[in-house]
């Protein structure tokens, strides 16, 4: 049985806690866990030079691993499990091509539709990951509301193995509003992601102030860049991280953008999510 209460979030006195280092003795070793870096399947990379400039960024910002989650959106990115691998295979092939230090891994991040339930029971939707023995599944909501059919679907994915990690709670306006409206769901077991972007402050005062809030009442699991493009939405994980160290302390940067996701990554080869990546 998962404890969930464990699972969810961070809390700086958490008695689990790693011990804070000292930053200046080792570069951070990101994982990033939520971004748009395949090309031409989605609304982030456009093509291939935009994926290896984009992948070449996220290296420089400080990723050693990154997992590549494009949409699956029915209607809008038709993409599945079975059209997405042979691009990622290849994708990865030609980054080690050039040399490019970091690892690759497919997820994908998923919106809440009917459809996208009957692809996962059709075994074509990407994991980002594994979580005590469950598989992890990047579900995004719209940006306007929570749906009524949520938690639903959430007891659903739960009842299935999988637990869900909510994408940028932090911009949804119903938990702009009111951020206990996300607490149903924290409660359920869901894992929450926040963005890199939102800490800093280049998504408005209200996603930085509900981001806050969020990491305050310890509802919080990782952050993650969500980056799309390099004009506007760029990698910035480490910004986020310098930001975390200065106003959560080293132990909670460190949690948020190294060891939540690596837990998730390692979860990963614990599933054999990865064994037919090519």
């Amino acid at each position: 049985m998962i404890d969930f209460l464990g699972a969810r979030g961070w809390r700086p006195d958490n008695p689990g806690a790693m011990h804070a280092r000292d930053a200046a003795d080792e570069e951070p070793r990101l994982i990033d866990v939520h971004c748009h870096y395949l090309p031409a399947v989605d609304d982030g990379a456009r093509g291939i030079q935009d994926a290896i400039a984009l992948i070449r960024a996220a290296r420089r910002d400080g990723a050693h691993a990154v997992v590549l989650t494009p949409h699956v959106f029915a209607g809008r990115w038709d993409n599945s499990l079975s059209q997405l691998r042979p691009r990622f295979q290849a994708m990865r092939r030609l980054i080690a091509s050039k040399g490019i230090d970091i690892e690759l891994y497919l997820g994908a991040e998923v919106h809440l539709l009917p459809e996208s339930l009957r692809l996962l029971e059709a075994g074509e939707v990407p994991f980002v990951g594994g979580w005590d023995g469950m598989r992890v599944l990047l579900l995004e909501m719209p940006d306007g509301r929570i749906p009524p059919n949520a938690m639903a679907a959430v007891q659903h994915l739960l009842r299935q193995g999988v637990v869900p990690m909510i994408a940028h709670p932090e911009r949804n306006k119903a938990v702009m509003r009111d951020v206990e409206a996300i607490e149903p769901f924290v409660l359920a077991g869901c894992l929450l992601q926040l963005t890199a972007a939102s800490l800093i402050g280049e998504f408005g005062a209200r996603a930085a102030a509900t981001s806050r809030a969020l990491l305050d009442l310890g509802w919080a699991t990782l952050v993650a860049s969500d980056a799309h493009n390099l004009a506007h939405r760029p990698p910035r994980l480490r910004a986020a991280r310098r930001w975390l160290a200065e106003q959560y302390g080293e132990a909670t940067a460190v949690q948020m953008t190294e060891t939540a996701p690596a837990r998730l990554v390692a979860g990963r080869r614990e599933l054999g999510l990865d064994e037919d990546a090519g």
